[in-house]
């Protein structure tokens, strides 16, 4: 870290051991019995209903509040999910950009307007996300949403070119987590980032083949390290030069608030922002584009059938 950072590092790694900033982004349909209580709270800047707390607040239930890291709702709001859109979450769990995804398709009358596919490999989280969807949504809305357990590195072989938008919030080293677990701090070896990139890189380019011509992927981990962030979308970008380019966005998008610019996207710093660590980059993909079929290192990888409890 202190390689990759230099003199940043001290002061950024102090701010990693603080407690978590978090956001709180009340059930839109409880909106009205919520706003009393949330009032008071500063607003996230650039974040329609979402409210800044030091701590979650106490007798808010899961099913009424969510509470995340303010740097998530960004993420999930580069996606600019609009009603009728075929949207795809490809590594979903725990939920909480999931959940901002679906409230921007649910209709007036409680159903979906449009298609929501999520993607959650683990069989634990995967309950979990359900038994949270349950709760959040109206009911014709979470049971129109698919859930299933794929692969997700093989999702741009057997569903291209099939959504509006897609969201990678690839799994990666988390080292804010790595610093505050001992367990995980003597686990940690160099080699491990250097693995999950791999592993990122392959969803990356299954995401990409998976959105249709005009549509746009987000790619977002809370890795701090560039060969988990840049250098991924780097290589996506060449080995699917053609079909996919990057977005930029002006400085002065309000969802881009507290974020330092990097080559490819965008990061949240919590020795700057009080957000994050986030990243996130945006792509596009060509109005004209074709799937492509190079290797992306997923060869071999199984296309798992839905596992028990998968039906959202």
């Amino acid at each position: 870290m202190l390689a990759e950072f230099g003199p940043r590092w001290p002061a950024l790694c102090e701010a990693l051991l603080l407690p978590r900033r978090h956001a709180v982004r009340p059930n839109p349909r409880l909106h009205a019995t919520l706003a009393p209580a949330l009032a008071q709270l500063p607003p996230v800047v650039g974040i329609a209903d979402a409210r800044l707390c030091d701590d979650p607040i106490s007798g808010l239930s899961p099913d009424e509040a969510y509470f995340l890291d303010p740097a998530s709702l960004r993420v999930a709001a580069l996606l600019d999910v609009q009603p009728g859109d075929a949207v795809l979450d490809l590594c979903a769990a725990p939920g909480g950009k999931a959940l901002c995804i679906a409230d921007a398709l649910v209709d007036d009358d409680g159903g979906l307007d449009g298609h929501l596919h999520l993607n959650e490999l683990s069989d634990a989280r995967r309950f979990r996300l359900l038994s949270t969807l349950r709760g959040w949504l109206p009911a014709p809305a979470a049971s129109a949403i698919l859930l299933t357990g794929h692969d997700g590195s093989r999702f741009g072989l057997h569903r291209p070119d099939a959504f509006d938008r897609v969201l990678l919030d690839a799994p990666c080293s988390s080292e804010r987590h790595v610093l505050l677990d001992a367990a995980a701090l003597q686990a940690w070896t160099p080699s491990r980032p250097r693995q999950l990139a791999q592993r990122q890189f392959a969803l990356l380019c299954a995401a990409i083949d998976a959105c249709r011509p005009g549509g746009r992927v987000v790619y977002a981990t809370c890795a701090l390290l560039e060969a988990e962030n840049d250098a991924v979308v780097a290589r996506a970008l060449t080995r699917r030069s053609g079909r996919v380019h990057k977005v930029a966005l002006p400085a002065s998008d309000l969802r881009l608030s507290g974020s330092e610019p990097t080559a490819h996207g965008w990061r949240w710093l919590p020795d700057t922002s009080g957000e994050g660590p986030m990243y996130a980059a945006l792509l596009e993909i060509e109005a004209d584009a074709e799937v492509q079929s190079a290797d992306d290192g997923s060869a071999g990888a199984p296309w798992q059938r839905p596992r028990r409890g998968g039906a959202g």
